[in-house]
């Protein structure tokens, strides 16, 4: 299942699969010491930078009186706090189930 939602998320954020893996044109997950944006796997579930990098994306997109991004704000913060991944992690999945990205005109 997790397998499935990553896919749905690196989708969502305009990540695109290719022949070499999964092509992050926009360079929108910020790792450290990354020099690279293509990935063979896709690490939301397990890994705090890819999923904020998410977020802050989320941030920047949807206006902050926007109650679904409240929401997720908040089980975000207590996600943190707790070191709870898995909670971070179904809260952006939740989110972006739920949310369209604005269309730019």
């Amino acid at each position: 299942m997790s397998a499935e939602k990553n896919v749905k998320i690196a989708e969502y954020i305009g990540m695109q699969m290719t022949k070499i893996g999964w092509y992050d044109a926009e360079e929108i997950i910020v790792l450290p010491n990354e020099c690279d944006n293509t990935f063979d796997d896709l690490l939301f579930e397990c890994d705090w930078n890819w999923l904020l990098s998410v977020v802050s994306l989320l941030n920047e997109s949807f206006d902050e009186n926007n109650l679904d991004f409240e929401s997720l704000r908040c089980t975000i913060q207590d996600a943190t706090i707790t070191n709870d991944l898995r909670l971070a992690y179904n809260g952006v999945f939740n989110f972006i189930d739920k949310n369209e990205l604005p269309t730019e005109e």
